[in-house]
């Protein structure tokens, strides 16, 4: 979708620029370093489906482009990930910054009744991550607060991943499965599932301010699969469900879900 979209775009920028400067990506999972000093490209395009925005019902379906690209140790660009920089690489250790963009919320894309609740604007996201690898095993914490005006948002991530490579690892080929959960402050909550005295006044809903604490916990699988040639498919699937504070949002009883899957299927081509 619009996160995609944005992801790769930005990407693309970066990569004309960044030439020369850890993780080639396997459908955002699966991991295979590229050598030292080295670099790695694959550019695609496929079909993502999500939910139209946190805790809604209705899943949105649209194509997107795929691009994942590393430079060297210390840049890795990937669409559906963002842009990290790593800082510090040792041992099984990486430490570093990240960059990602966040979509907002459509009025449109809200069910009628809950139409008064209004849009929200897109935001980029900075921040930072550490990443323990220790052979197929690997945990990835993500720490990131939204750049706007007013009070920010701000979000932690907890990443755990078992990976199963097909054959040759320099082939980037292979399935990665594990648990993830997010967790917010009152803000992010606030700004996605929290109803104030105007929107309860608008929609009819009860007015609702929730506490920060873990929202979203589930499973997520990424796989990538050699085709022909320089040819490859790429695949993600997430599993969630809204648990917490967020759980009891009038936004999720009425016209919301508290389970949330989202998947996506790429066709990529390795230079």
């Amino acid at each position: 979708m619009r996160r995609l979209a944005a992801c790769a775009l930005a990407a693309v920028a970066l990569a004309e620029v960044a030439a020369g400067t850890p993780r080639a990506a396997l459908a955002d999972g699966a991991t295979a370093e590229p050598a030292a000093g080295g670099s790695t490209l694959a550019l695609g395009a496929g079909v993502v489906a999500q939910p139209a925005y946190p805790g809604a019902a209705r899943t949105d379906w649209s194509a997107a482009p795929y691009l994942s690209a590393e430079f060297g140790q210390s840049l890795a660009i990937d669409s559906l990930d963002g842009v990290r920089v790593t800082v510090l690489h040792e041992g099984i250790l990486s430490l570093g910054a990240i960059a990602r963009y966040q979509p907002g919320r459509s009025s449109r894309s809200l069910p009628a009744r809950l139409r008064g609740l209004n849009g929200l604007s897109d935001t980029a996201e900075l921040g930072g991550f550490a990443t323990v690898e220790s052979g197929p095993l690997s945990l990835d914490l993500v720490g990131t607060e939204e750049v706007r005006h007013g009070r920010r948002g701000a979000v932690l991530e907890a990443h755990a991943a078992l990976s199963l490579p097909l054959g040759d690892p320099a082939e980037q080929q292979g399935f990665s499965l594990g648990p993830f959960v997010k967790a917010a402050n009152q803000s992010y909550l606030q700004r996605n599932f929290g109803v104030d005295a105007g929107q309860a006044a608008a929609t009819g809903l009860d007015g609702f301010s929730p506490h920060a604490g873990v929202d979203l916990a589930g499973l997520e699988a990424n796989g990538a699969v050699n085709l022909i040639d320089r040819w490859s498919v790429r695949g993600f699937a997430s599993w969630g469900r809204m648990v917490g504070s967020a759980s009891n949002s009038p936004i999720l009883r009425d016209g919301g879900r508290s389970s949330q899957l989202s998947s996506g299927l790429f066709l990529v081509f390795t230079p």
